[in-house]
């Protein structure tokens, strides 16, 4: 097998059961996404900031997730 691009220049088909893990891991993430913004709104104090960072993180996470599953 050759080197594998990172950057993917070239997208493959998906099998269905790829796409409902896909599904699924976004559907999932949206609803912690929104459950962690039930914590705090608007907040500049510290926890607001952790709060912001926890969703950041989340983003990061799924986005690698997805990037594994469809590599």
């Amino acid at each position: 097998m050759g080197e594998i691009n990172v950057f993917r220049p070239i997208y493959r088909e998906l099998s269905e059961e790829e796409k409902a893990k896909m599904d699924a891991i976004k559907t999932k993430a949206s609803e912690l996404y929104s459950l962690i913004g039930t914590i705090i709104q608007e907040d500049p104090s510290p926890r607001g900031r952790y709060v912001a960072l926890s969703k950041t993180a989340l983003e990061e996470s799924i986005m690698w997730a997805i990037k594994g599953l469809t590599l």
